[in-house]
């Protein structure tokens, strides 16, 4: 089970069954994109995930050096 933060400060709760914990790991604290279905079970919403992909980050210091940003990825991506 994990829980996380979305854009707009909301917990997100997800649960990880083996087959994904093992193919996509959690590597620690950053940001991450998740992947997978979104279930209901006694009211309470959660992602059953099925990808965890840490994403890059950048400090300040690699940005006012002149390091290009990467493009934003749409943060809630529905996949049929």
């Amino acid at each position: 089970f994990g829980t996380f933060s979305d854009i707009q400060g909301a917990w997100v709760d997800t649960v990880h069954f083996p087959p994904s914990v093992k193919a996509f790991p959690f590597t620690g604290p950053g940001c991450y994109r998740i992947i997978g279905r979104v279930t209901e079970e006694f009211d309470h919403l959660c992602i059953d995930v099925s990808h965890l992909y840490r994403l890059a980050m950048l400090n300040r210091d690699d940005v006012s050096n002149g390091v290009k940003l990467p493009k934003p990825v749409n943060a809630y991506e529905i996949v049929k």
